[in-house]
């Protein structure tokens, strides 16, 4: 199964991250999703003409990538998209990994955006 998952380098380790938040601007049709990692840097992902976003309890994250197999939950999202799904759409799924391995956000988008940012503490 993890030969399916393509890590996604993100600049900054992601071991014992932390999900801060996540949200959909309706208007940019954009959704954003914020980490807090253990050096406190902030990465945002931007994901650009999401279609479907799945918090299955984010714990601590360890990886960020893409899922290369055709799972029975990515073709019910194109599904609901497309009445025959064609062979080159444009969505991919993207899956932030806790630290057993297991997807604990997942989001179906046409692209990604990547930001490191540094968190200013109060």
């Amino acid at each position: 199964m993890e030969n399916y998952f393509r890590k996604i380098e993100v600049g900054v380790g992601l071991d014992d991250a932390e999900l801060i938040s996540y949200q959909y601007e309706q208007s940019k049709n954009i959704g954003t999703v914020k980490i807090r990692t253990w050096n406190a840097k902030c990465i945002v992902i931007h994901f650009i003409g999401p279609i479907l976003l799945i918090d299955r309890g984010c714990q601590a994250i360890t990886a960020f990538g893409e899922r290369s197999e055709q799972t029975v939950f990515f073709e019910e999202v194109l599904k609901k998209v497309y009445d025959s799904i064609p062979k080159n759409h444009p969505y991919k799924l993207y899956q932030l990994l806790d630290m057993d391995n297991t997807p604990s956000l997942e989001v179906v988008s046409e692209e990604i955006k990547l930001e490191i940012m540094n968190l200013v503490s109060s």
